[in-house]
Formats: structure tokens, C-alpha cells, sequence
């Protein structure tokens, strides 16, 4: 049996953010039940496309739909509104993402729906949020990544403000929804109140860089750094990647500089010939000698440019190093 087996969903969101959260209900078992408009489907549907054939597979739609059932309704008919209504009954969660203030002038708002069932969780997903000065704003991933300050802290120092990869902040807070819906299933089952709960755009992107937030808040600093932005060429070797032989990178990700400098100095020194200064590295180090630190690096991209990627996994992990291609 599946956790959510037995839970229905009824699915008024289009685009990623809300179609992905009710895509994971459904993973963990709830029948989830998506509903559009006659003369407003999903853009997901044809605006977004990468079948490699005409009427083939649409990868976007079906990643963020997959496990679902859909029917048409037309909300703002009355026959519509009133079949709606019939499922609200029996149902335990809607989830939409119309600008506020929509859902209420088409009468399914949580305060009308409520009323017809008190125990259901209702959702909404936004941009900016339900309140404030931004809230009837239209917003898609990019605009949430700036306004969230993700792409202040992505990239190297001299590129302009960067992006991560398209749909981080629809994904992000598609966790987030889902994960507070699942919260307030737990809480009816202990109490039996439904209840109305919301997450936006930009709260996905502030949440993946709480420790940021709070680095910044507390020193100053970004999560340690002086800068927003540190050039690989100024950060740890060993916190690091590095392009191979065969044009694939590899990446390190050993953050206790003390305790695998050492081994991994004696791996590349077996591995190449080559002994790398220092003798011991630290934080500090790293923090006073900024022109040894660019040295060593660009001695590392020499070295790891002689070996296929794989070859250097292999190599490393048999130091037990933390390395990936």
C-alpha cells in the first residue's frame, strides 16, 4: 500500500510548479484528477515541446503529469461549477494556481468550498505569494531566480548574473507544496480540520539558500565567502573540477581540507609524479596566499587534463576521495 492510496487530488494547475507538485502525490499513490478548461488546457500541453517527431511524446508535459487522470470542465459555466463541486465533496485536496483573486470570482476559493467540505486542504501556488505588493504579479521560473537572488551567487565573478538550470525555483517549491500538503494531511488525521496553505515561486528560491541567507545575516559573508562570487581558480582544490583528457570534467567535493589534502596530495603524486605545495593546506592558507592558490590550480587543470575522467575516479576512489564525473 502506498502512503497517499486512497487520497484524491483535484489538479487546477498548469505549467510545472503545481502540475509537479500534484505529480508527486500521485508517485506516492494519491489519484490525482487534472482539469482544464475547454478553451484553456494546459500550455504545458503544446507551448512547451521536445518530442523529437511531431505528435510524439512531450517529455515536459508528461514528466509533470504523469499518473493522472484528466477531465475537462468548464469552470466559469454554471453545469460546469456544479459538476466541480460534486468532486470537491469526496475529494481531500484541491491544488490551483490562478492569480489571486481568480479562483474566488469563479466561486471555488477555499472560504465556498470549505463549506461543502470542512475537512478539505486546499493549495495555492504563486509567484510572489497571495500578499503584498507583488502578488497579483505574473511570474515564471526566471523571474523567481532573480527576485530570489539565485542568480547573484551562480556563475564565475566576471559573467553576468547567472541562471541554474531552467525550472529550479518550479521544481524547488513544487517540494516545498507538496511536502506542506502532506503536512496537513498529517495534521487532519489528528485533529480532522481541513485547512488552506500556500508557497510561491520565490519562497522555493530563499529556501534553497537558507544557509546562505542566514551566513549572510550573521557575518557578512556568503556561506564563508567574502564574495557572492569566487573564481574556481581562489577556491579549495580539493572543492573543485577539473576538465579531463577526453573533454569530460570532474568534480571534487572534499570540504575537510585538513584530512584529504594529505592522501589526496600522495594519490596525485603517485598518479602523475608530481608532489603539489603545500605540504598542508587549510582554510587560512588558502585565504593569504591567493597567488600559490591560483598557481595550484592551474597546475591541477595541467594534470588533470593528461587522464581520461573515469581513470581519475577510479584512481581517487580507490584513496576513498569524493569524487564524481
Amino acid at each position: 500500500m502506498q502512503a497517499f492510496e486512497g487520497i484524491r487530488v483535484l489538479d487546477l494547475t498548469i505549467w510545472q510548479q503545481g502540475p509537479m507538485t500534484t505529480a508527486m502525490l500521485a508517485d506516492w499513490g494519491a489519484d490525482v484528477i487534472k482539469i482544464e478548461g475547454p478553451d484553456s488546457p494546459d500550455p504545458g500541453r503544446s507551448l512547451i515541446r521536445y518530442e523529437l517527431t511531431p505528435g510524439g511524446v512531450n517529455a515536459y508535459f508528461e514528466t509533470h503529469n504523469r499518473n493522472k487522470r484528466g477531465i475537462v470542465l468548464d469552470l466559469k459555466a454554471e453545469r460546469g461549477r456544479e459538476v466541480f463541486y460534486r468532486l470537491v465533496e469526496d475529494a481531500d485536496v484541491v491544488v490551483q494556481n490562478f492569480r489571486p483573486g481568480v479562483n474566488k470570482r469563479l466561486g471555488i476559493d477555499y472560504e465556498t468550498l470549505s463549506k461543502m467540505n470542512p475537512k478539505l486542504i486546499y493549495c495555492s501556488a504563486s509567484g510572489f505569494g497571495l500578499k503584498g505588493p507583488d502578488a497579483n504579479n505574473p511570474a515564471l521560473d526566471p523571474l523567481a531566480q532573480a527576485r530570489g537572488g539565485l542568480m547573484s551567487v551562480t556563475g564565475e565573478p566576471e559573467t553576468p548574473p547567472t541562471r541554474t538550470f531552467n525550472g529550479f525555483a518550479d521544481q524547488v517549491s513544487a517540494f516545498l507544496l507538496s511536502y506542506g500538503i502532506a503536512v496537513a494531511l498529517f495534521h487532519r488525521e489528528r485533529t480532522g480540520q481541513g485547512q488552506s496553505l500556500d508557497g510561491s515561486l520565490l519562497q522555493g528560491t530563499l529556501a534553497s539558500q537558507a544557509f546562505n541567507i542566514t551566513s549572510f545575516l550573521t557575518s557578512g559573508t556568503y556561506a564563508g565567502q567574502p564574495l557572492a562570487r569566487i573564481s574556481r581558480k581562489l577556491t579549495s582544490p580539493i572543492w573543485n573540477h577539473y576538465k579531463a583528457k577526453d573533454g569530460k570534467w570532474v568534480i571534487l567535493a572534499m570540504a575537510q581540507v585538513g584530512r584529504y589534502w594529505p592522501v589526496f596530495r600522495k594519490a596525485m603524486e603517485e598518479a602523475t609524479g608530481v608532489l603539489l605545495e603545500p605540504d598542508e593546506l587549510s582554510i587560512d592558507w588558502m585565504r593569504t596566499h591567493a597567488t600559490d592558490l591560483m598557481g595550484l590550480i592551474a597546475k591541477l587543470d595541467e594534470l588533470f587534463a593528461a587522464k581520461p575522467a573515469r581513470e581519475w575516479v577510479e584512481l581517487l576512489r580507490r584513496h576513498d576521495m569524493i569524487v564524481e564525473v
